[in-house]
């Protein structure tokens, strides 16, 4: 938790509350260089690994590994020794595919044009690409995914856990409580954790990294949010800026 400041009369810069430590949002505070703001972050759910149980020898019943996260590729990756030649590795956004090519030494063999998990499962439908699909995923992963791709074989694989933090420091519930011109969420599952805690929105505007997050927060707090039109921290940070200039929401780009 921590405050990033580019001006020494805080009470006029636009405050900004973000539910990821600072430290794991470097892409979104760089943004803000030269846009002066007050930029507050907390993680607000936390991530247990589980332990890997699976050999290289149990892959041999998959042509596609399919990473929806970031955190479930490096774990997964990590763990298999040697990497099977003949698994294809399809992801969905850019973070996914760099961990993955950091890994493997290799870019991804199928990259979603679109950057979210019902979109990939639609895309990769649409690309007419067949075979068993190993799913490596948390807990809370969105089961429609699955159900988008049953007319391949998909076994979900669940090798971590999100969960609410524990506790919110009374420092960060008095800062929304007197306000936030706007509150950033990464994930479903944040939102989730923030209205868990009972944390107050105090009018903020808020704003979605993507499609699931945007239908968490419709669904669970009741309110329309502004959207990234990019879904990374980058691409979410540019749409806060631009809404803090006045300028319109970029059009979203797709990756190749």
């Amino acid at each position: 938790m921590e405050d990033i400041s580019k001006s020494t009369a805080k009470s006029q810069l636009p405050r900004i509350f973000i539910s990821r430590p600072l430290d794991q949002a470097q892409d979104f505070i760089e943004v803000f260089q030269q846009i002066p703001a007050q930029i507050t972050g907390f993680p607000l759910i936390e991530t247990q690994l589980l332990p890997i149980t699976l050999n290289p020898n149990d892959l041999n019943s998959y042509q596609w590994l399919f990473f929806t996260s970031q955190i479930a590729a490096e774990h997964l990756l990590k763990e298999i020794h040697p990497f099977p030649k003949h698994i294809r590795i399809g992801v969905v956004g850019s973070a996914t595919a760099a961990a993955v090519e950091a890994k493997t030494k290799k870019q991804p063999d199928y990259i979603s044009p679109r950057a979210n998990a019902k979109a990939m499962a639609q895309d990769f439908i649409s690309s007419g690409q067949k075979g068993a699909i190993l799913w490596p995923c948390g807990n809370l992963a969105n089961p429609e995914f699955k159900e988008l791709l049953k007319t391949q074989p998909i076994q979900p694989l669940v090798i971590y856990e999100t969960s609410p933090c524990l506790e919110v420091p009374s420092e960060i519930k008095d800062r929304l409580k007197k306000g936030m011109d706007f509150i950033v969420f990464t994930s479903p599952s944040s939102v989730l954790a923030f209205q868990k805690h009972q944390l107050s929105l105090n009018q903020a505007r808020l704003i979605s990294m993507g499609p699931s997050t945007s239908e968490a927060i419709r669904k669970t707090l009741k309110t329309e949010p502004l959207e990234a039109a990019k879904q990374t921290l980058e691409g979410l940070g540019q749409t806060l800026a631009n809404q803090l200039q006045g300028l319109p929401k970029p059009s979203e780009k797709t990756s190749p």
